[in-house]
C-alpha cells in the first residue's frame, strides 16, 4: 500500500485535489475532519479543549466554536501549541488505524490530507508527500472568495504557514494549481498511472 500525504498551502486547492481522487476511486482520508471529530461534544479532545480554552469557545449548542477558537489560535502561538499537544496525538492514532485497516483490505493507495503537514512534523507517516501549488494572487482569490477575509488577515494567515516554495522543495511530488480544474485532473491522473 503506498500512503501519501496530501498537503500544500492555505487556499491552493487541496480539497479540490481530494475531491478528484476521491473520484477516481482513491481512498482520501482528511485529517480536518479527523479534527473535526476529536473536538465534537462526544470526541476524543473536545472536553480537555473545553477545560484548556474555558467555557466562551462554545456555541449555543455546546459545539466548539471552532472560527473563534482558531482566531486565538492564529495568533498566540502557545495556544495553538496546546491545541496541537491536545489534538494531534488523537489524529496521528486515526490515521495509523486508517492505514491499518486500509492495509488489511488490500487498498492500494491511501491519501491523507493534513493542511499543515510540514508544519507539524508528520512527514515519516508517509511514502510519498504530495504539495498542491498555486501562485500568491490565485491563493488571495480563493481566500476572499471562501472565507470573505480582508486582504490583510488573509495574508496574515498565509504567513503562519511554512512558505510555499519551502513545501515544494521537500515534496515528492508538486501539483500546479494555476491554470484550472482541467489542468489539475490531468495531473492527478498522471499522477495515478505512475503508482499502477
Amino acid at each position: 500500500m503506498v500512503k501519501i500525504g496530501l498537503t500544500g498551502g492555505i487556499a491552493t486547492g487541496k480539497s479540490t485535489v481530494g475531491r478528484l481522487l476521491r473520484q477516481k476511486g482513491v481512498v482520501v482520508v482528511s485529517s480536518d475532519e479527523l479534527v473535526h471529530q476529536a473536538m465534537a461534544p462526544d470526541g476524543a479532545a473536545y472536553h480537555r479543549i473545553v477545560a484548556e480554552f474555558g467555557p466562551e469557545i462554545l456555541a449555543a449548542d455546546g459545539e466548539i466554536n471552532r472560527r473563534f477558537l482558531g482566531t486565538i489560535v492564529f495568533k498566540d502561538d502557545a495556544a495553538r501549541h496546546k491545541l496541537e499537544q491536545i489534538v494531534h496525538p488523537i489524529v496521528i492514532k486515526e490515521i495509523r488505524d486508517s492505514f491499518e485497516g486500509y492495509l488489511k483490505q488490500g487498498v492500494p493507495i491511501v491519501v491523507v490530507e493534513v493542511p499543515l503537514l510540514f508544519e507539524v512534523g508528520w512527514i515519516d507517516l508517509f511514502d510519498q508527500i504530495w504539495v498542491v501549488s498555486s501562485s500568491l494572487d490565485h491563493q488571495l482569490q480563493r481566500i476572499y472568495a471562501r472565507d470573505g477575509l480582508a486582504e490583510e488577515d488573509a495574508r496574515e494567515r498565509i504567513a503562519t504557514q511554512l512558505q510555499l516554495e519551502e513545501k515544494e522543495n521537500r515534496a515528492d511530488v508538486v501539483i500546479n494549481n494555476n491554470n484550472g480544474l482541467d489542468s489539475l485532473e490531468e495531473q492527478v491522473s498522471l499522477l495515478l498511472r505512475t503508482l499502477e
